[in-house]
């Protein structure tokens, strides 16, 4: 038998509680010429006896285990092993409809894309979904044009794992995601600017589930210093690739909604701060950004780091 036509690509850390439901969702797709690569990112919790089950059930899951680098890293790894000639990512909190890979994989291959994109359900913890609403009614779009939406969260959002991707755009152009947290919003927009063709469907096949443990509901220290660092990556990119005067404008609109969110989730913390060093981490973001808006100096080929202050006690 020759090397399946999709590799599923899940990096697990410490998701015991969700891990079991995510597998059973790969388990019952439609699509059969498939491998699930898990990389077990130094899980404490018995996720690795979850994995172990499903190993033993199923000749096509295969597992690599590591000290834990974080989700980029993890991914990284699961690429290398890969043999199938389209990529998916499914994040081990989250699930997928049945024909989540049949869907993307038929939406690839009738329009010659790279890259093919489902719409999805945004998951409450009570279990309350809905289809996330903004999602591009343009159904196929050129690499640019796809990575310009990428930049917009209300239009294309740059996740990794609602998508299909022709393996090569990987290991052709030497892309890997970066160690980072918001890793996948730097590295979609390098995929999309790689990319011939992208194709996109409103049909919702991907179930993103919030619950308390996900990184968009932990929002602390580190995830501020890594958000503005995913952007000064991009920001490097677009200067490495000549971009800048052409992705000037959609950039600093992408500025303005990261720096927008960043101060929305400083705001909701709940616990108690010192409001003199939380005003000063305000102005501090603030002014970083103001930075990576600056036209780039002749020769600019470093990224343009941050580091906040903890005022939180413990966040990082």
């Amino acid at each position: 038998m020759g090397n399946p036509l999709v590799s599923v690509i899940v990096p697990v850390y410490n998701a015991a509680e969700y891990l079991a439901h995510c597998l059973d969702s790969i388990v019952a797709q439609t699509f059969s010429s498939i491998e699930v690569i898990i990389v077990n990112d130094g899980s404490v919790d018995n996720s690795s006896d979850i994995i172990e089950t499903y190993l033993k059930k199923y000749t096509w899951f295969h597992c690599i285990t590591q000290t834990n680098k974080g989700p980029g890293e993890a991914r990284n790894v699961g690429i290398a092993a890969s043999q199938g000639k389209y990529l998916a990512f499914i994040d081990a909190d989250d699930y997928v409809t049945s024909d989540f890979i049949d869907v993307l994989f038929k939406l690839a291959e009738k329009n010659s894309a790279d890259i093919a994109v489902c719409n999805f359900y945004i998951q409450l913890p009570n279990g309350i979904h809905f289809a996330f609403p903004f999602f591009t009614s343009v159904s196929i779009m050129s690499g640019a044009e796809a990575a310009r939406k990428t930049m917009d969260m209300f239009n294309l959002p740059g996740f990794a794992w609602d998508k299909l991707y022709r393996r090569e755009l990987f290991t052709n152009n030497g892309i890997k995601y970066p160690p980072i947290l918001y890793e996948d919003a730097v590295t979609i927009c390098e995929l999309m600017l790689n990319a011939k063709t992208v194709v996109a469907t409103k049909k919702p096949c991907y179930y993103y589930c919030r619950h308390k443990q996900s990184i968009t509901s932990n929002f602390n220290v580190k995830y501020v210093n890594d958000y503005l660092t995913a952007a000064s990556i991009m920001r490097n990119y677009l200067i490495s690739r000549h971009l800048w005067d052409e992705w000037e404008k959609p950039y600093k609109e992408f500025l303005r909604r990261i720096e927008a969110h960043i101060f929305l989730e400083i705001g909701l913390k709940k616990r108690p701060h010192n409001v003199r060093i939380r005003k000063e981490e305000i102005r501090s973001i603030h002014k970083h950004i103001r930075k990576l808006m600056m036209k780039p100096a002749p020769g600019e080929d470093t990224v343009i780091q941050h580091t906040t202050q903890n005022s939180e006690g413990g966040d990082n």
